[in-house]
């Protein structure tokens, strides 16, 4: 809030990227406000809850390394994603489902997930035209 109110509360409405480091990085609610947001990177976080991104309709590319998110249901809203990195997360197969019908979708990174050989198969089988990186 303070920094809405010395930069003025239009200012967000124009930023199309943010990158967020570290262990104090764990609540992301207000980036709902970010209508544009086009690249959002988070990496090295305690963020686990990503339900502030399922509106965010511009998002085109999204890094979640090494954070606690293991809900991926708020990404199925993200019809224009691109790129996904959720490298060193607790995702596991139970939570690709919700990035099936994401068909603009050109790069998942799932390395260092809790991701099966099995779940990396069925969604490759639903994203054909997708680069899959796992670690086998």
């Amino acid at each position: 809030t303070w920094l809405r109110s010395l930069l003025g509360r239009h200012f967000f409405d124009r930023v199309d990227c943010v990158h967020l480091r570290g262990q104090h990085v764990q609540d992301i609610s207000q980036l709902a406000h970010f209508s544009d947001l086009e690249q959002l990177k988070i990496r090295h976080s305690r963020v686990h809850d990503i339900s502030a991104l399922g509106g965010l309709r511009k998002i085109k590319i999204l890094y979640l390394v090494e954070s606690d998110v293991r809900d991926l249901s708020p990404l199925s809203e993200l019809t224009g994603l691109r790129s996904l990195n959720l490298m060193h997360t607790p995702v596991d197969d139970s939570q690709l489902k919700y990035l099936y019908h994401l068909d603009q979708l050109v790069s998942v990174n799932l390395r260092e997930t809790n991701v099966t050989r099995e779940g990396v198969r069925n969604l490759a089988r639903e994203l054909p035209d997708c680069r899959i990186e796992a670690d086998f």
